[in-house]
């Protein structure tokens, strides 16, 4: 048990310059057709009892709200955490004005030690590699417990 954290990339299986829909693809003897809606879902991340991450989430792309509901991620609210990140690591005494912990049912540690820095940098890299995909449009964060 714990909270357990993700970010989604949802990529659409159409483009728009395919005129004629459904299109039908043929894969180990059985039929698909795939339409507009259709989408591929693939984890881009993941963090266990990474609370200060959760929490930045909840705030800044849930309204605050913090059902385990999947919430829509821009770019623009992945760069602004990454740009936290980069500053925590120059900076570590600021860690705890810049992304707090947060308690929790099972949310792991409050403290600022080797594993709160372990997970931002984590973070760091892996907004880098999704902000510089240029085939991942769409992002969702969504967490468990």
């Amino acid at each position: 048990m714990g909270l357990d954290m993700y970010l989604t990339a949802h990529i659409p299986l159409w483009k728009a310059s395919d005129n004629e829909l459904p299109i039908k693809i043929r894969i180990d003897g059985d039929e698909f057709e795939i339409n507009r809606s259709d989408i591929i879902r693939k984890e881009v991340a993941y963090w266990r009892k990474a609370n200060a991450i959760h929490q930045w989430f909840v705030n800044e792309c849930g309204g605050g709200i913090d059902e385990c509901q999947e919430m829509f991620v821009t770019k623009e609210k992945l760069k602004e955490l990454l740009e936290l990140c980069e500053r925590i690591l120059e900076n570590k005494n600021k860690a705890k004005d810049l992304l707090p912990t947060q308690s929790g049912f099972f949310f792991g540690s409050l403290d600022y030690d080797e594993g709160y820095f372990q997970d931002i940098e984590y973070t760091k890299n892996v907004l880098i590699d999704i902000i510089n995909n240029p085939h991942i449009p769409y992002v969702y964060y969504q967490a468990s417990w």
